[in-house]
């Protein structure tokens, strides 16, 4: 499989996705005009020019438990804490989310017409002890759209099977190699044939249960030591993932001084001095995020961990939507104003 036998979507000069044509329709297969209305209430939002457009969350990120179970080279957790961008300041202490919270998130997320949930956010979701229960929950509430990113490592075939039959809905497996030496050195494991395996594995148990769905995505996130195997990478597994995505690497503040594994980053374009002046972040509008904690964050990014906009330990999903400090940021990014926010600033002068 080559790069054109694959439908191409470019978000940005620094991601490029490749999907197989019959994706969203397994999608719409399964979950049809629920579908449907989820994705264009999205559209709507994410494109929305005034705050009545913007009545709720659409997606949902939580992170489970703030742990993993790598310290991959160009991951911040990586780069002693002193050293970490905003937001990665904290230690990887195993913090499990309460079931107790994880429900509150879900039921109060989905009264407002969420129906979009991402389980990790930066961290393992498999080593989270209800994970098969939260994704169980959010099917029982109305979420269409159930996706999961993990490394692949624990990704044992039992737990493959539990997922398909929780009502996973996409997979996503960060791999990044297409041997043994390139994953050692991007990922700092020696695990790669056991992850090659699992991700085989956990097609094979999705065929023997007749099963279209968790639809399965593999990311590249492309460095100097294996940006000249991405066009193998995508002919290993195009015939076999339903999304393969190769993405540059995003080198945050410190990272790449402090981690001899990405310290050869100068052939990537890490840091754009230009802003997109004329593009609107779309998070804001539609999703938020919440730490294992109880901290919700405006959106996924890195820069993002730095804005903070409640705790909902202590406060509503409604509440802490219809806050000022997230009001506010969301206004800027329909109005233009958020070039005055640094946070925001740097954040889309990395990203387009």
């Amino acid at each position: 499989m080559t790069k054109s036998d694959l439908s191409t979507e470019s978000y940005t000069n620094r991601l490029q996705s490749f999907i197989k044509d019959d994706y969203f329709a397994k999608l719409f297969k399964k979950f049809g005009s629920e579908f449907i209305d989820y994705r264009q209430r999205w559209d709507r939002a994410s494109s929305a020019s005034h705050l009545d457009d913007c009545v709720g969350p659409i997606h949902i990120d939580l992170e489970l438990s703030n742990s993993c179970n790598y310290r991959c080279s160009f991951c911040p957790y990586s780069v002693p804490k002193p050293q970490r961008p905003k937001g990665f300041n904290s230690d990887l202490s195993n913090i499990m989310m309460p079931m107790k919270l994880v429900t509150k998130a879900l039921t109060e997320s989905a009264a407002l017409g969420a129906r979009a949930l991402e389980l990790g956010y930066n961290t393992e979701p498999l080593l989270y002890p209800h994970l098969f229960e939260v994704i169980k929950l959010a099917r029982n509430l109305g979420f269409v759209d159930i996706r999961m990113g993990t490394n692949g490592s624990l990704l044992e075939p039992k737990l493959s099977a539990k997922l398909i039959e929780a009502g996973l809905t996409q997979l996503q497996v960060s791999v990044d190699a297409i041997d043994e030496d390139t994953y050692k050195l991007s990922r700092n494991s020696m695990l790669y044939n056991k992850v090659v395996f699992n991700i085989k594995r956990f097609l094979d148990i999705r065929r023997s249960l007749a099963s279209d769905l968790p639809l399965l995505r593999l990311t590249y996130v492309m460095t100097p030591q294996n940006r000249k195997n991405s066009d193998q990478f995508l002919e290993q597994w195009g015939d076999l993932a339903d999304q393969v995505t190769l993405q540059d690497l995003f080198v945050y503040e410190n990272v790449n001084e402090q981690n001899s594994g990405v310290s050869d980053a100068a052939p990537l374009t890490l840091h754009s001095n230009d802003i997109n002046t004329d593009s609107n972040c779309y998070m804001p509008k539609v999703r938020l995020s919440i730490k294992s904690d109880g901290t919700v964050h405006p959106c996924c990014t890195v820069p993002g961990m730095s804005l903070k906009v409640g705790n909902l330990n202590e406060m509503s999903i409604s509440d802490i939507w219809n806050s000022p400090s997230f009001m506010r940021i969301r206004s800027s990014h329909i109005d233009g104003t958020w070039k005055a926010n640094k946070i925001c600033s740097d954040c889309m002068s990395n990203a387009f």
